[in-house]
């Protein structure tokens, strides 16, 4: 559980892979327009970032191929938003979609993508009353469906936090005990079937440096994080690190 693997080195940086558990609902969903049935219409968003979205087929199969225009809506916690795109790839029951890049449209996705509506929706899935099967050494994890995710690790099942990594949209930040922070993009995120558990492999194309802009993305986030979902010292903790 969130291991990590380098893959290819470059000029432009590292692509390293991390595994993180799964929670097995995501109220994030797209509904095309080209079909009237409810169930064959509807996409699980895998990930979502401003200029477009990876679906997945939960039901049924899906026939759209590269180059193809699809238009509907995207609905998450009674909040909508209609979208336009073309579709870039299709590999089995998944897609991937760039969004019109018209400005009205941007200006639709920007203010869907609110980052203070998915706090709003954050789950403290670390607490018991989700059930949750947890890796060893999980302490905390908040998640507000597919863009937004927070993982704090701690030694051995303890207190002292070994390292914590946050993905927002397709940024993601992660600070580790003796080796600091790093920054990078989400390239893509894979489902795993384990016996114990339900876990997703994402691949990281890490910056060279730290990106300031992801760095303060990350730090706004955090410093919106219910005060009731995390211990104070452990947000405190934190802040201090991710600056």
């Amino acid at each position: 559980m969130a291991k990590a693997l380098n893959l290819v080195s470059t000029d432009s940086g590292k692509i390293e892979k991390r595994v993180f558990p799964r929670y097995p609902l995501n109220h994030l969903t797209f509904r095309s327009k080209e079909n009237t049935d409810k169930a064959l219409s509807t996409f699980e968003i895998i990930d979502i970032s401003m200029t477009g979205m990876q679906l997945e087929k939960k039901f049924g199969d899906q026939d759209h191929q590269r180059g193809d225009h699809i238009q509907g809506v995207i609905s998450w916690y009674g909040e909508k938003c209609d979208v336009f795109g073309v579709v870039k790839w299709s590999k089995d029951n998944r897609i991937g979609i760039l969004f019109d890049e018209s400005p009205l449209a941007q200006e639709k996705i920007q203010n869907f993508l609110n980052i203070d509506s998915f706090i709003k929706n954050l789950k403290p899935l670390h607490e018991d009353r989700f059930g949750l099967p947890r890796p060893q050494g999980l302490h905390y994890w908040l998640r507000a469906d597919g863009p937004l995710e927070l993982f704090v690790w701690s030694y051995n099942g303890g207190q002292e936090i070994a390292k914590f990594q946050i993905i927002m949209f397709r940024d993601f930040i992660e600070w580790e005990d003796n080796r600091g922070k790093k920054s990078g993009l989400v390239l893509t995120r894979r489902d795993l079937e384990t016996p114990l558990f339900t876990e997703d492999e994402f691949a990281f194309k890490l910056d060279s440096d730290i990106d300031p802009k992801k760095r303060e993305r990350a730090q706004r986030f955090l410093e919106k994080i219910p005060r009731s979902y995390l211990d104070p010292e452990v947000h405190a903790f934190l802040l201090r690190k991710i600056k």
